[in-house]
């Protein structure tokens, strides 16, 4: 893509990479492009100032999400031609909340994602004063969009803000959270049977640093009998063996197992329980 003005070429545009920097309420997508400037003689030399551009995402279907406008990262860009090609490097930053990171997630479904990056600039030279545009689609590959997602710190808060349990604070819960974040990256990639099963194996931790024994309750074996009578405590451990029951299939390979299909909002509706059933819990299991 390139700044054109006329049959003039005045600036192509390249997309180097890019990146993520995590915010308190948002988080910033950082676009790296290089600007290399064709030589002109001094009579021909052009000046584009205002550089921005607009940033949207295409979903696999050709549906296009708008995510907002980038403005460059640091000071105003300005470019201006010379009797020398030179190149600018800059940086251009689009704010997302955590809604719109999950709504690009959504349109991913564990596949690679193509961006839609729009520039534009005003262009000043010996032919007058003009809005220059420029649009292409930039491909990002799972794996370079799962590193943008760790800089984004998109693991930090699950999905509806649960927040993680600190390991420091409660270590009897570090297998539980090493589960949980292979969990969380089984969703990333793609692999919702995985993510599920892992959360059995969080569940399973859970159990231990709890000291559960549920074989010896009647009323936890049966589930749903006698619930009435149940305080909270134990209404909460008919959730967590309900939950173990709910991932099981997930986690074994027989003929139940495999007629059962696990999708993306499977995975990310027992992750996020896994994941509030750790929170809620990290007290308890390290005695506090």
């Amino acid at each position: 893509m390139s700044f054109d003005f006329d049959s003039w070429k005045l600036a192509s545009i390249g997309i180097s990479r890019l990146r993520g920097e995590s915010g308190a309420a948002l988080h910033r997508l950082l676009v790296d492009a290089v600007f290399k400037l064709p030589a002109y003689p001094k009579e021909k030399t052009y000046t584009i100032i205002e550089v921005r551009g607009e940033f949207s995402v295409k979903g696999e279907k050709g549906d296009q999400r708008y995510l907002g406008r980038m403005h460059p990262a640091r000071a105003s860009l300005v470019l201006e031609t010379s009797a020398v090609a030179t190149e600018r490097d800059a940086s251009f930053g689009v704010d997302l909340t955590r809604a719109a990171i999950e709504a690009i997630e959504n349109m991913r479904m564990g596949r690679d994602l193509t961006f839609t990056i729009a520039f534009q600039g005003i262009a000043m030279g010996p032919s007058g004063l003009r809005q220059v545009n420029s649009q292409q689609d930039h491909v990002v590959n799972k794996g370079t969009w799962v590193e943008v997602l760790t800089q984004l710190d998109y693991k930090k808060l699950m999905l509806i803000e649960v927040p993680i349990p600190d390991p420091v604070q409660s270590p009897k819960l570090s297998k539980a959270l090493v589960h949980l974040a292979e969990a969380q990256s089984a969703i990333i990639d793609g692999r919702y049977r995985d993510a599920v099963g892992r959360c059995r194996d969080v569940l399973e931790s859970l159990s231990v640093a709890l000291e559960d024994q549920d074989e010896k309750d009647p009323d936890v074996q049966a589930l749903f009998e006698n619930t009435r009578a149940m305080d909270k405590e134990r209404r909460y451990r008919v959730v967590r063996r309900a939950m173990k029951v709910l991932s099981n299939p997930a986690h074994h390979a027989d003929a139940t197992a495999d007629q059962s299909g696990w999708d993306r909002l499977d995975a990310l509706s027992v992750v996020t329980i896994a994941a509030a059933l750790l929170r809620r819990f990290a007290g308890v299991a390290e005695g506090k």
